[in-house]
């Protein structure tokens, strides 16, 4: 995945979410962001790493 590397003020991008079957057969989802203006899709296996990357690019990481 790739890592944010400063803030940018703004940024869109194309969400997509969906079902997989991990090796126990259980439902996981998966994410991929696509930015709108054009550039590399990233993938996230998990909810947890997409929000820390938001966070990152907004520059709320550990702001809690």
């Amino acid at each position: 995945m790739e890592q944010a590397s400063r803030f940018h003020p703004y940024q869109a991008f194309v969400l997509r979410c969906w079902p997989e079957r991990d090796g126990d057969e259980k439902t996981v989802w998966r994410f991929s962001l696509e930015p709108v203006a054009g550039g590399k899709r990233l993938g996230f296996s998990d909810l947890k790493t997409l929000v820390s990357f938001l966070e990152r690019q907004t520059g709320k990481e550990g702001m809690e």
